[in-house]
């Protein structure tokens, strides 16, 4: 059966993902990504997950038209499949602090994150190196005219979630080059218009008389890598 299709954003958060046992994807909207994971065998079932009812009333009709049996949670965040024996957790599309916010505040663990946040990234990199998080794949691509980071990642034997301390936690870290610029960018080819476009904004903020160090900090960051 032809599966979906899948905006470049999605697609890549699928290829990230890889073969699953039971995927998760929180702020599923449509639910294209769980039934293209079922159609196409990279997961064995899956899980829509949305705070939205009528997004989740789009993913049962699009899992009906294609005779997958999606298990459907009407909820915020990840608490909800708590008990679904998740091995690998989508969230795509959602800013970088919101993306930590509900990592920090599940009550497990996810085995593999694959995380497509399209702000704050560094937040995003930051939280996964304190929860006991490895990085294994992290690109930016373009969709739409927007930009996204794509990253995915697995847990280590000590993963833990951060609670309601979380960003008190991931704003204690000093700042470094690692929080900026992901591992796989030095060979992508959208990577050198991402550093353009986005050296040019923050320069611009600065010159409006912005005042945020980490502003300073990415900015001094992508300069040193783009030469």
């Amino acid at each position: 059966m032809r599966a979906p299709a899948l905006s470049r954003r999605l697609q890549m958060a699928l290829d990230l993902v890889g073969h699953t046992g039971t995927l998760a994807d929180v702020g599923c909207d449509h639910g294209k990504l769980c039934v293209c994971a079922c159609v196409k065998g990279i997961a064995q079932r899956a899980v829509a997950v949305d705070i939205s009812a009528p997004s989740l009333a789009k993913a049962e009709r699009l899992a009906a038209e294609y005779e997958v049996a999606l298990v459907l949670r009407h909820a915020d965040g990840l608490t909800a499949t708590a008990q679904d024996g998740v091995d690998t957790a989508v969230i795509a599309g959602m800013g970088g602090m919101e993306t930590a916010r509900i990592l920090a505040l599940a009550t497990y663990c996810p085995p593999r994150l694959v995380l497509v946040p399209h702000k704050n990234v560094d937040v995003v990199r930051r939280y996964l190196k304190l929860a006991g998080y490895r990085i294994d794949r992290d690109l930016v691509l373009q969709d739409g005219g927007h930009w996204y980071t794509a990253i995915a990642a697995t847990a280590d034997a000590d993963a833990t979630t951060l609670g309601d301390g979380w960003q008190r936690a991931v704003d204690a870290l000093p700042d470094s080059g690692d929080w900026y610029v992901g591992a796989d960018n030095r060979d992508n080819p959208d990577f050198a218009a991402y550093c353009r476009q986005r050296i040019e904004k923050l320069q611009r903020l600065l010159s409006l008389g912005n005042r945020d160090p980490k502003v300073a900090a990415e900015l001094r960051c992508l300069k040193e890598y783009a030469q």
